[in-house]
């Protein structure tokens, strides 16, 4: 069974503390949301999970690991067989042009022969349900789709932890329905997923932990609690698209 685990991770950049003593774990089957307000430091903490930070700068106390191993240890391409990161723009990982390509290019970085590839590839499109969209130019795309698209590139891959950072940032209501409800299914088949969202709408009946981060710390919210603390959070959301969309009028006047 696969693992992912911070304990008491702390993490700073240029001698400022971003995250304090970080304890959070997941494994297959476990469906997670992470909220807290802009600048939290959700996006850190993700990366520090997937293993990407402090490679590109900052300072981590303790380890992430990864079935008891450092995960800053294990090589990319041995990694991303058992945790994936989904980014908020998904476009801006992708290395090709077509979505085939794209899926044929990242097995390819695994040593897979060709009919394995191929395999996983039918087998990926089919689970996300977007065959269709395998010959498509990835810049046609919509956000929707794009997002469809690097979620079946890493089931390619086969990544059992799956981690989305604002995924659904760029992404019309309809289409973040179905993308709720394909990682509530892929959960069930024994993933794990954990989801970092502004807009907490839709998750309650969904996820099975529910994680904020405040001052520079994480509390786990207890399911008893998810209803009041999921409503709070929507009306905060509200009243601070409500006073941006104010400002944005003002400015055109």
């Amino acid at each position: 069974m696969t693992e992912l685990k911070a304990n008491h991770l702390d993490i700073k950049f240029d001698d400022e503390i971003i995250l304090e003593d970080i304890s959070l774990e997941i494994r297959p089957e476990q469906f997670i949301l992470l909220v807290g307000s802009s600048g939290c430091g959700k996006s850190t903490l993700m990366t520090a999970l997937a293993g990407l930070y402090p490679k590109y700068g900052g300072e981590v106390s303790q380890e992430v690991s990864l079935n008891h191993q450092s995960i800053a240890q294990i090589k990319a391409n041995h990694r991303a067989k058992k945790v994936a990161m989904l980014f908020q723009h998904p476009d801006q990982q992708f290395a090709m042009d077509r979505v085939e390509d794209e899926l044929i290019f990242s097995l390819e970085n695994l040593s897979l022969t060709t009919e394995e590839i191929d395999k996983r590839i039918n087998s990926a499109l089919s689970e996300v349900g977007i065959e269709s969209l395998r010959h498509r130019e990835l810049s046609y795309l919509s956000g929707g789709e794009l997002q469809k698209v690097a979620l079946a590139e890493t089931l390619a891959m086969g990544a059992e932890i799956i981690l989305l950072d604002e995924p659904f940032a760029a992404v019309d209501p309809e289409h973040r329905h179905e993308l709720q409800v394909l990682l509530k299914k892929l959960v069930d088949q024994g993933h794990g997923i954990l989801v970092s969202d502004h807009d907490t709408s839709g998750y309650e009946n969904l996820i099975t932990d529910l994680y904020h981060i405040e001052n520079r710390h994480i509390a786990c919210i207890d399911s008893t609690a998810w209803s009041p603390f999921l409503n709070k959070m929507s009306m905060i959301v509200l009243f601070l698209m409500m006073n941006l969309m104010s400002l944005c009028l003002a400015w055109h006047m």
